[in-house]
């Protein structure tokens, strides 16, 4: 029996392909809203902007991509060999264990993932005692902008035609 297979899902889960989904659609709010919301509205802020449908929107998408990295953590992947690495034996098998999982999570986009989730800017400006957050006027549309890898991994999942699953 390996190590938490009850609660890691393989990439091919109904689920997580609507998980897929609601991923693809809250990148794409992010690919069409942050252009218009840095270029256009720049840093307007007055004492209503946090109860404005744009604040709570965009707080909901980021609570998406924060979700999206506890999930990565419970999503299955097919193990690829080293470069040079011929004779690999878990060559294309679906690794399940949750310390393997976490293992190339943290080794891939966990950090990234992090960075770019975590409402910078807020932050910033809550630590501030009343000056203005010149300093950060770049994060918020770098922290949007850079969810893209996360669109490319969303991409890269295998589909269900593709993936078989195997086990030892």
């Amino acid at each position: 029996e390996m190590e938490g297979s009850q609660w890691v899902m393989l990439p091919t889960n109904g689920h997580l392909q609507n998980w897929g989904l609601i991923m693809l659609i809250a990148l794409s709010y992010t690919a069409l809203v942050t252009p218009y919301e840095v270029g256009v509205l720049g840093q307007w802020k007055d004492k209503f902007y946090y109860f404005q449908p744009l604040y709570v929107t965009n707080s909901i998408i980021n609570l998406i991509f924060a979700c999206d990295i506890g999930v990565n953590f419970f999503t299955s992947y097919v193990h690829k060999a080293a470069p040079g690495d011929c004779d690999d034996p878990m060559e294309g098998k679906v690794v399940r264990e949750f310390h393997k999982i976490a293992e190339h999570y943290f080794k891939g986009g966990f950090m990234f993932d992090c960075f770019v989730t975590i409402p910078w800017d807020e932050i910033f400006e809550a630590t501030q005692s009343g000056g203005s957050n010149d300093a950060m006027k770049f994060v918020p549309g770098q922290q949007k902008g850079a969810k893209f890898p996360s669109f490319q991994r969303l991409l890269s999942r295998p589909s269900s035609t593709c993936l078989l699953y195997t086990s030892d």
